[in-house]
């Protein structure tokens, strides 16, 4: 969703791993301020209760997410049936406006996939891969079709390593730069659809420090003029989270870190010791909105009667300036809002996931 969109809600998605709700997702509407001025202070009711929960029994678990519009799509994942696991190909479209789910007519993905990461919109199309980087297609909206695309280069000792996923994409102009968990980085021409392989940097005797130098499931968000905002890593000491300007190094095919536009609100360690995800999101002439979420003590202690806290954080602000040392909004404080979703984990351990966070717009508001 570009920077001109006009969003009027984001929709945080949410699974519930290994839990004996019938829902293996939840979804939960955020509405977004309409500006800066708003008398009205973001809620943290929004998060109390869904407004769409998709039963087990009908939908896959490991599914991927995107919104097109008022629309949000879900795509991929898994079935489990009869102790057989199949990888699912359907399309379920989530209509916001209507809150109807229903599976899309026209023919669903070329491959099935688990936890695919839908990237995009690039001119008005989106990207979708495997986690593994093992398969690559694209996804028209005009014309309602997948296509598959070429496969990455991704060596087969990589895809068998255990955990190989990736980590991180950002797009850049027409391609896509695809940061995986052995620190290589993999592009993608959208225009003349071929790969190739970014060779890393060595250091030290042979280690790999190529990456997207940023972090979060949302990534970075191209603000205007070669300019992208995004998170780095949390200072624990003080629980503020950076938030940066980036550029990109076209010669070396790197982001670079520009200067730091300041921090959000810090976070207590007491409040959120362990960070679960980051979502930067869009919502259009330069608005965006941070979610962040963690637990308050490790969830895998399994100390007796200890199940942590599931803390949701959002902070909605307004750049001042693009490229400088402006800070954010004061209206940051006012458009903030902190909760704890209204469940512990039942099992030691245990942790329901965020899948993703969405922009949406009104169909009136398209262009």
């Amino acid at each position: 969703m570009g920077s001109g969109s006009n969003v009027e809600a984001v929709y945080m998605i949410r699974e519930n791993v290994s839990s004996p709700s019938p829902f293996v997702y939840d979804i939960y509407k955020i509405p977004v301020p309409v500006d800066d001025e708003s008398c009205q202070p973001m809620s943290s009711s929004s998060l109390k209760t869904p407004v769409l929960s998709l039963s087990k029994d009908e939908y896959p678990s490991g599914m991927g997410f995107f919104s097109v519009g008022s629309k949000i799509f879900m795509i991929g994942g898994e079935i489990y049936k009869d102790y057989w696991t199949t990888l699912n190909k359907d399309v379920y479209i989530y209509d916001t406006c209507t809150c109807v789910v229903e599976k899309s007519p026209s023919a669903g993905m070329q491959v099935g996939k688990i936890y695919p990461r839908a990237m995009g919109p690039l001119h008005g199309k989106f990207y979708v891969s495997s986690h593994k980087l093992s398969d690559f297609e694209l996804y028209d909206p005009q014309l309602q079709s997948w296509s598959l695309l070429p496969r990455p280069p991704v060596p087969s000792a990589d895809h068998s390593r255990t955990g190989f996923h990736i980590v991180q994409h950002a797009i850049v102009d027409h391609n896509i730069l695809i940061s995986t968990s052995t620190g290589h980085v993999y592009v993608f021409d959208s225009i003349a659809q071929v790969w190739s392989k970014l060779e890393p940097d060595v250091v030290n005797g042979g280690g790999y420090i190529l990456r997207l130098p940023f972090i979060g499931e949302g990534g970075a968000e191209f603000v205007d003029d070669g300019v992208w905002l995004a998170l780095v890593s949390r200072d624990y000491g003080s629980g503020r989270f950076p938030l940066y300007f980036f550029g990109f190094d076209a010669s070396n095919n790197q982001f670079v870190r520009g200067s730091k536009v300041g921090n959000l609100p810090p976070v207590p360690p007491a409040l959120m010791r362990f960070d679960i995800a980051t979502f930067v999101v869009g919502l259009g002439n330069n608005r965006f909105l941070i979610l962040r979420s963690g637990v308050d003590h490790d969830p895998f202690a399994f100390e007796y009667g200890c199940s942590p806290n599931h803390h949701v954080i959002i902070n909605v602000f307004r750049l001042q300036a693009v490229g400088a040392v402006g800070g954010l909004f004061s209206a940051i404080d006012k458009h903030s809002l902190s909760h704890i979703m209204n469940d512990r984990p039942p099992l030691f351990g245990e942790l329901r996931d965020i899948r993703a966070c969405l922009p949406v717009s009104s169909p009136v508001l398209q262009t």
